[in-house]
């Protein structure tokens, strides 16, 4: 029940698109979040963490800020690189180091997004993407998380993708 309960609340908290182009000091901005599902519809988080969100996103500024996610009950704040005067915690709330900022991450999804369709031309069927701020990555569904991988990383090159075999859901 926990690890479900995590799980569904890393999910909702780490789905998204990107930046808001309406911000005219990106570097302050607070990310826009949605998910992507094949080519279907964005549909915006919302959440009781998004105070925390988007003032860790200011304090740090969008070329830091990872997410916010929860992790063994612990509610983490994820910044991208270190810097010496890091604080250790964020509004009571654990600071951890990765190597993807937020921007990066949504950079990297809507890469995804751009080249699904050919991707799915090609016979690789991706199901479901999506930024995962716990585990630094867009996770990535797929049929098969070898080829389709293989796959991806070829017309994309490296990145922070993570790929897991999935299915397609049924809409009931």
């Amino acid at each position: 029940m926990a690890r479900s309960l995590v799980v569904a609340l890393v999910v909702t908290l780490t789905a998204c698109g990107g930046l808001s182009s309406e911000s005219s000091n990106k570097a302050n901005a607070t990310p826009s979040r949605t998910s992507e599902v094949g080519s279907g519809p964005a549909t915006p988080v919302a959440g009781p963490f998004e105070a925390l969100e988007r003032d860790a996103a200011l304090k740090f500024t969008t070329t830091r800020f990872a997410g916010v996610a929860l992790v063994n009950n612990v509610l983490n704040i994820y910044l991208a690189g270190t810097d010496k005067d890091d604080p250790t915690t964020f509004e009571g709330h654990p600071i951890k180091h990765v190597r993807y900022s937020l921007v990066e991450l949504e950079a990297a999804q809507k890469r995804i997004s751009k080249v699904a369709k050919t991707l799915s031309s090609a016979g690789h069927t991706l199901f479901q993407w999506g930024v995962d701020v716990a585990t630094n990555s867009v996770t990535i569904s797929v049929h098969d998380p070898r080829a389709d991988s293989v796959a991806v990383i070829t017309l994309l090159g490296s990145g922070p993708y993570r790929f897991v075999a999935g299915h397609q859901a049924s809409m009931t």
